[in-house]
């Protein structure tokens, strides 16, 4: 199969899951993934503590436990609120939730990085202008909410508003936004570690999203596939799994 067409199928299945009963009990569903999501995640950026992998555990019960409807959401607020509870179990205080006040590097690239006081501005904005990430899903358009999230992800990440962990941050930040539109959170298998980085450093580097944008759509249909093909889940929840996996089999 060509990228192309690997490309659209990845879409189709987005919009027709987007599509699919809005019932599903996501708390339970994302609990069998867990521990798939945090050992992958604690591999991205090389092994982590002991302490760090807690903290992405607390984070996912976050992400799990958010509920649009009721939590206050604020890119800018949020966002502290995940760096603090991803450094909640690590020696110390103060470090999360704290913004960077010296100057960082993007390692391995050669990508400037703004000053802590320039990437503090960029960020504080934020805080008046999150719900412009909202404006496409009014328009029932998923696919152009998926790549602004990954897209404004991706600006944070490269803005480096923290001394550290801005990329597991971000990435747990843009997983928060899929679940406002009921898509599961994605990780990235091991295996395709230096391809996300590749992606990645383009898009920052560049401006050319386009393989970013890809590389999470199939990273999304991972997700719903993994997860609805699930058995426990399907013998748990009873919900229309099999006429879902029937449908996007079909595409």
């Amino acid at each position: 199969m060509s990228e192309g067409k690997e490309l659209t199928t990845s879409k189709s299945i987005v919009e027709e899951y987007y599509k699919f009963d809005k019932k599903r009990i996501y708390a339970q569903i994302l609990e069998e993934y867990k521990v798939r999501y945090i050992y992958n995640e604690s591999k991205v950026e090389g092994n982590v503590t002991k302490e760090e992998k807690m903290g992405i555990a607390t984070v996912y019960d976050y992400i799990s436990d958010f509920n649009f409807d009721t939590d206050y959401f604020n890119i800018f607020t949020t966002s502290l609120i995940i760096h603090q509870k991803l450094y909640s179990h690590c020696p110390g205080e103060g470090f999360g939730g704290s913004l960077r006040d010296t100057q960082a590097i993007l390692k391995d690239t050669c990508i400037e990085v703004m000053s802590a006081e320039e990437a503090q501005i960029f960020f504080n904005e934020f805080i008046t202008k999150s719900d412009e990430i909202f404006l496409s899903l009014k328009k029932g358009n998923i696919l152009k909410y998926i790549e602004n999230c990954i897209t404004v992800t991706t600006e944070l990440i490269k803005a480096q508003p923290f001394a550290d962990g801005n990329k597991r941050t971000f990435r747990s930040l843009l997983n928060l936004l899929l679940k406002k539109v009921t898509l599961p959170p994605v990780y990235i298998p091991s295996y395709l570690n230096q391809k996300y980085k590749d992606v990645l450093l383009k898009a920052m580097q560049d401006g050319n999203y386009i393989g970013l944008y890809n590389f999470y759509y199939e990273r999304i249909e991972d997700a719903i596939k993994e997860l609805a093909l699930d058995k426990s889940v399907q013998e748990r929840q009873k919900w229309k799994e099999k006429k879902l996996i029937t449908d996007l089999m079909k595409i």
